[in-house]
């Protein structure tokens, strides 16, 4: 076998892909699953996420006391809070949603 792997290969990656293809089964053992890596990284989107979720409750509650009437009322009408032209409670939201995306694909 040692013969036929270095001619099967000699075109680099494509070579050695369409070689392992072949019979993904028997070669799927050589493929590195990072565990690790893995665990590691979801460990930091989820301090992420509650950064970002601390984030949040602190912009709701300055905006449920302050003194802006429209503010007070983002909890009730998410219309309100989109419209408003300036909405950092808005901001986050969508800043925390495209994080659950990606934290959700993995």
């Amino acid at each position: 076998m040692t013969e036929i792997i270095p001619g099967r290969i000699q075109n680099g990656y494509p070579g050695l892909a369409k070689l392992l293809a072949q019979d993904l089964n028997e070669w799927s053992g050589i493929f590195k699953q990072f565990a690790e890596l893995n665990v590691r990284n979801l460990l930091y989107m989820q301090a992420e996420l509650l950064c970002l979720e601390q984030e949040l409750e602190a912009i709701t509650h300055v905006d449920e006391n302050g003194n802006d009437p429209t503010t007070k009322n983002f909890a009730r009408s998410v219309w309100e809070m989109k419209k408003a032209p300036n909405s950092p409670q808005w901001d986050k939201i969508l800043e925390i949603r495209k994080k659950l995306r990606e934290y959700s694909m993995i």
